[in-house]
């Protein structure tokens, strides 16, 4: 009886080793295990923005490769700007143009708004800033609400910026309104629905 008892004993301890060692071998692999990639990587964000606002600006601003009138200057390729009369470019370099363009709105809506937003909600600032200044965004009523929190007040603060200067007079523009209508349906939609801790 005692020798069985002695071991059982024995059997209760090898078992509680046994399972100590399955045990510390899984924790040493799972801390050696290199961390997956994840969406959170500055770069692979921008890039989610950017797929959602190119489409809203190349449709609004059209493909031109001659140099023509935009505000108070004149633009060429998707609206860019500091052209001079006379230029010509090719579709590749509107192209490359149009991203360097895009970039800088999307990295001055990341300088200025503080709280966290969704990747399609970056975007819609980001189309409006490529057709404004930083300097209006700076000022504007819209960033305000974003940086309030105020939400749901931004869609009507898109909606306000549908005028345009003609001939030294701002003029209500069609064409200005469906880029702001455009903008609100991104604003609130879905895509990318989890929010972005502010990068």
């Amino acid at each position: 009886m005692k020798r069985n008892s002695t071991r059982n004993f024995l059997l209760v301890v090898l078992g509680i080793l046994l399972v100590l060692v399955v045990i510390a071998a899984i924790v040493d692999r799972v801390s050696d295990k290199p961390a997956p990639p994840t969406i959170g990587t500055e770069y692979h964000l921008d890039e989610q923005i950017l797929d959602l606002a190119r489409p809203l600006i190349k449709h609004r601003e059209g493909l031109k490769l001659d140099s023509y009138p935009d505000g108070e200057g004149l633009a060429i390729g998707y609206g860019h700007q500091g052209a001079q009369a006379g230029d010509v470019i090719t579709e590749e370099q509107a192209e490359l143009y149009l991203e360097e363009d895009i970039k800088q709105a999307l990295q001055d809506v990341k300088d200025l708004v503080k709280v966290d937003l969704k990747p399609c909600q970056y975007a819609a600032l980001t189309s409006w800033r490529f057709n404004f200044s930083r300097s209006k965004m700076v000022t504007s009523d819209l960033l305000e609400a974003v940086n309030e929190q105020r939400f749901d007040a931004v869609p009507d603060q898109l909606r306000r910026w549908v005028y345009r200067e003609v001939d030294g007079k701002m003029v209500w523009s069609d064409w200005l309104v469906a880029a702001r209508e455009a903008e609100v349906e991104l604003w609130n939609s879905s895509p990318y629905s989890e929010s972005l801790t502010k990068y």
